[in-house]
């Protein structure tokens, strides 16, 4: 009897490796399976739950036998998954073959008509040499200090070359280095020369260490409209002056919190000025953190509406064989995860600690963070028969999105991005050719290979990060961020569902969240 049940159940399947078909999952409370095809969660009952995980795990039901049922409760599972298979249509997602994204017949047109944004690097130069800095020459970062200076001709480029090839009515300009304000003037210079643009509504964002604000700057910045100031500043100043410090070894906290207040008290009247606190995670132990937000907290003169973004400190690329999905070094973490206190992402497991309590609210400086990966959860693609394309992942539409100009005028992909081949410059454009080769063509090409076994691959938010070098794709760097990836994601699912049966106000906030 079981026998020709299963064989039903496979004979709707058709797949030759189950275990991409989606995931199993828990919270403390009930059992779920999510179907990769089609988006959907269902709530399942134990017995359910083992079948699914078995199968799933050793690849169809030639390991049925194992699992401590009785005969009469496995057939009743059985069939009531197969009804389910055939009402809901799951367990039947397709063989991933191609992506579906900035399709090579539609990105010339695309990049000369939807281009929404540049990052100008207005400087190599920083006043500080923050000990855990990408810049710095003992982190295993992307960059090297350098002296240039961005001029006032590549600038006005970058600018002309954005406002002419978008048709967007709203645009964005953003200023980074280095420290962007050691160019005050040449903000300024970048700003009037924007103004030009009558039909363009130009919003503008900086990152900042704050520590060179003054009265003129903060009073110049409170007159822009739409504005959002990004301050560098990790927590109270014992533990901020650890690590950020200027050339010559000071603490840099007495200016940059002088620096960040003076900002705010001056742009505080004004609506369309918004501002995030970036903040770096050399130390991570519970009491450390809990000092941190408390800090942070304790500043009532800080906007209510404040991002706060936390990460921790980079150690470069690091090349790693790809072991397949659910290797043993993938089991081992998440077993670990589940083990040992702090192990897997010490400010995720004390942000969501307490997750199960009524009256729970995310801390301050974890909150932005598990916000967006509960959104991706909650804004997921739903249908109900298996979707028949997969994106490229979480990546944007590469020199659409966002284009990052060095100091001298080369075009790159994004600022986050680390070594990866250049996209063209100011003086030529983007080179369309270069972005179909390295950012379409090699990038799927590449990724295809291990994306098509993976259950996790219409919640993945992984971009071209952490797969490139200086000559190319090079997506031996991905395989770790692959593994940690997919443990975010199962993670992450439990955690929205526990938050549905003891917190629904936290998921029904989700419906507002504005990807950026």
């Amino acid at each position: 009897m079981i026998d020709n049940i299963i064989e039903k159940i496979e004979s709707v399947i058709h797949c030759t490796n189950f275990s991409r078909l989606g995931r199993c999952f828990r919270t403390r409370k009930n059992y779920y399976f999510y179907d990769l095809g089609t988006g959907k969660v269902f709530q399942v009952n134990k017995v359910t739950f083992d079948i699914l995980n078995n199968m799933l795990n050793y690849n169809g039901f030639s390991h049925i036998d194992e699992i401590n049922y009785s005969e009469s409760e496995k057939m009743s599972a059985l069939e009531e998954l197969y009804d389910v298979i055939i009402k809901e249509n799951i367990l039947q997602a397709p063989e991933l073959t191609e992506f579906i994204g900035p399709q090579i017949s539609e990105l010339d047109e695309f990049l000369r008509s939807k281009r929404k944004q540049i990052t100008l690097e207005l400087t190599e130069k920083c006043n500080m040499r923050c000990k855990y800095c990408i810049y710095h020459e003992n982190q295993g970062g992307y960059r090297r200090f350098g002296n240039a200076d961005m001029t006032f001709d590549i600038a006005k480029k970058a600018i002309d070359d954005l406002v002419i090839n978008s048709g967007e009515e709203t645009i964005h300009v953003t200023f980074y280095g280095g420290e962007p304000l050691l160019k005050f003037n040449l903000i300024k210079n970048c700003i009037d020369y924007c103004k030009n643009f009558k039909d363009k509504k130009i919003s503008y964002a900086i990152t900042t260490n704050c520590t060179l604000v003054t009265k003129e700057i903060a009073e110049y910045f409170s007159k822009l409209k739409n504005l959002h100031i990004t301050a560098s500043l990790d927590g109270p100043k014992d533990i901020n002056d650890k690590y950020r410090v200027y050339i010559n070894g000071k603490g840099t906290f007495k200016d940059a919190i002088a620096g960040l207040k003076l900002l705010v008290d001056m742009c505080r009247h004004e609506n369309s000025i918004t501002f995030g606190i970036n903040c770096v995670l050399p130390e991570h132990d519970i009491s450390t953190l809990e000092k941190i937000d408390n800090f942070f907290s304790s500043l009532e003169w800080l906007p209510e509406n404040v991002i706060f973004t936390s990460s921790f400190v980079s150690s470069g690329e690091r090349e790693m064989d790809y072991m397949g999905v659910d290797s043993e070094i993938e089991k081992e973490i998440m077993e670990n995860s589940k083990k040992i206190k702090g192990y897997f992402d010490p400010l995720y497991e004390w942000a969501t600690s307490d997750i199960n309590k009524s009256e729970f609210a995310f801390r301050n400086i974890a909150k932005d963070n598990i916000i967006k990966d509960l959104a991706l959860i909650h804004k997921r693609h739903l249908f109900h028969h298996p979707m028949k394309f997969y994106y490229m992942n979480g990546c944007c539409v590469p020199g659409a999105r966002r284009v990052y100009v060095t100091a001298k005028g080369e075009y790159l992909i994004c600022e986050k991005l680390g070594e990866a081949p250049s996209i063209g410059d100011v003086y030529s454009g983007l080179d369309i050719e270069k972005i179909k080769k390295h950012y379409v063509n090699d990038y799927c090409n590449e990724a295809l290979k291990y994306c098509k076994d993976c259950w996790a691959i219409h919640l993945c938010g992984m971009c071209y990060m952490n797969c490139y070098d200086k000559n190319g794709i090079h997506i031996s760097y991905r395989h770790s961020h692959c593994i940690m990836n997919r443990i975010y994601i199962e993670k992450n699912l439990s955690l929205y569902h526990e938050l549905l049966e003891n917190n629904p106000k936290i998921i029904e906030g989700l419906n507002d969240y504005v990807f950026t």
